[in-house]
């Protein structure tokens, strides 16, 4: 004999959607410094900035993501192959410092 089965709310609906979002109002926080703005006039600004970009935007931060990951990830693994030598792990995050600026 089994208990009841419960079926779990599917939450990857969420994924796409807060994607968009997150594309749409990438450019809000620089809005708010640069042009001295409220915020939800950043948010408004920064949802038309973006507006028939956000595939390209998309890409682009798909491309740093790889451009700044593997340097880093070639370096930890280089410092987990040789025993977890400090310097490498130190190198790993100079690295990702650099590639992230």
């Amino acid at each position: 004999m089994t208990g009841p089965t419960y079926e779990t709310p599917n939450h990857g609906f969420g994924i796409i959607p807060g994607i968009v979002i997150y594309l749409s109002l990438i450019v809000a926080y620089p809005i708010v410094i640069l042009e001295n703005s409220s915020v939800t006039g950043a948010l408004e600004t920064s949802r038309d900035l973006t507006k028939g970009h956000r595939w390209n935007i998309l890409g682009a931060l798909l491309v740093l993501g790889i451009v700044m990951g593997v340097p880093a990830g070639v370096v930890e693994i280089l410092a987990f192959a040789t025993g977890g030598l400090w310097p490498l792990h130190v190198a790993a995050a100079i690295l990702s410092d650099i590639f992230e600026q």
